[in-house]
């Protein structure tokens, strides 16, 4: 049974949290979609399960020129 993550507000996400690329190790396609795909990975020597979400070459510029819109207050 998956457990559920605790509620998180805007103010609780950890916007720096990168993963290093190079110790990702693709394993499965789980779906894809209009903007992208995502598949399912090994990550690092920890070997945890991770979804890794692929944007299309066409979508990467929109969501970058949309991120400046992440800190504003509104």
């Amino acid at each position: 049974m998956l457990a559920m993550a605790a509620y998180q507000t805007v103010d609780d996400i950890n916007d720096d949290f990168n993963l290093d690329r190079d110790k990702l190790a693709l394993v499965r396609l789980l779906g894809t979609g209009n903007f992208g795909q995502v598949s399912k990975a090994i990550y690092g020597a920890s070997h945890s399960e991770v979804a890794v979400k692929s944007l299309k070459g066409k979508y990467l510029d929109l969501f970058q020129r949309m991120s400046v819109f992440n800190n504003d207050v509104i």
